[in-house]
This record gives C-alpha cells, structure tokens and sequence, in this order.
C-alpha cells in the first residue's frame, strides 16, 4: 500500500520522467500487493487497497498527456 500511496501524483501536468517513474512505482505496487495476496497472512485490506491504488495510478500515468 506504501507504494501505492507514494506513486499518487500531485498535480495534474507530468513530465515524461514523472511518467515513467510513475508506471514503475505502480507496476511494482501491483506486483507486491498481487504477491501478499496470494499468502494467506493478516493484512489483507492494506494489500487490496495498494493493488487499488497501483491500478488507478497505472492509469492515470498512461491516460496523462
């Protein structure tokens, strides 16, 4: 959820470095939250909720102009 929660951009113009570090840092939310999911151990909702937040922000990175 960590990542999830710092790939959130704070304003709306990115340049293309942004971007990139933005879909990084998402990917790798995703990719984390997906693995602590797949373990049956305490803190599920903070694993869907970083898997939630790397999707929405995956999609903003691509979608931004």
């Amino acid at each position: 959820m960590v990542l999830g929660i710092l790939a959130m951009p704070a304003d709306e113009v990115l340049t293309s470095d942004e971007r990139e570090g933005l879909i990084v840092l998402s990917i790798l939310a995703i990719v984390f939250a997906s693995v602590a999911l797949g373990k049956h151990h305490r803190g599920r909702g903070m694993a869907i909720a970083g898997l939630v937040l790397g999707i929405l922000v995956l999609l903003f990175a691509i979608g931004a102009d």
